[in-house]
């Protein structure tokens, strides 16, 4: 079964998967990768925030 007809429907679902959809889909790869925590060994202090210290003035 196919979602468009062969034509000018085919031309324009192509051109918004390739234009639209597949860019969107490596940004939100590209994004969530970085999200991830570092994996690299030997790294002095996580970038997370959890090796600051707060002094509260009381």
């Amino acid at each position: 079964m196919e979602t468009s007809q062969p034509g000018p429907e085919l031309a324009t679902a192509v051109a918004m998967a390739v234009c639209a959809e597949l860019p969107m889909a490596a940004l939100c790869t590209v994004l969530a990768v970085r999200a991830l925590p570092s994996r690299t060994r030997g790294k002095s202090s996580d970038t997370d925030g959890s090796d600051l210290q707060v002094n509260a003035a009381t």
